[in-house]
């Protein structure tokens, strides 16, 4: 049902002003944060650094040679089944983390609900916005976008 609302909401308005965009200094803190608004169907926060690795044949000194792709590191946000619930691009700067680049939120059934990029956060601690954000249905048709600057 509070899917539903939330479409309902985006739609009338005409804005993605509805989803909650608050962002916490750490995975513990977005855990309490969460648990203090009764989001009891949330479940774990991790910081994820996920690298990529593969080998790849050097025929001039006849060995293998493994290469490892970095990837940026990712706040990501779990329902309590397991099912993730949102991925942030972010960059620690110290004892906090700022939120930095792609944002993906997703259904409960793991299909992506909004996506797009955010440049930090505000006084507030919600994220802020940039370039082009785009919501989808639980089908996967665009219901709405909009450009932030």
């Amino acid at each position: 049902m509070r899917i539903l609302i939330t479409s309902l909401v985006c739609v009338l308005t005409g804005t993605m002003a509805a989803q909650d965009l608050s962002f916490q200094p750490s995975p513990s803190e977005a855990m309490a944060y969460h648990k203090a608004r009764n989001k009891t169907a949330l479940g774990t926060c991790v910081n994820d650094a996920e690298d990529d690795s593969m080998y790849h044949y050097n025929a001039a000194t006849d060995s293998l040679e493994m290469i490892v792709e970095k990837r940026p590191l990712m706040r990501k946000e779990y329902y309590a089944d397991g099912t993730l619930y949102r991925q942030i691009e972010i960059r620690t700067g110290g004892a906090t983390d700022l939120p930095m680049g792609y944002y993906v939120e997703y259904f409960p059934n793991g299909a992506p609900h909004f996506s797009g990029r955010v440049n930090g956060s505000d006084s507030r601690g919600q994220m802020i916005k940039t370039g082009t954000w785009t919501e989808l249905d639980l089908a996967g048709r665009k219901v709405h976008q909009e450009t932030f600057k």
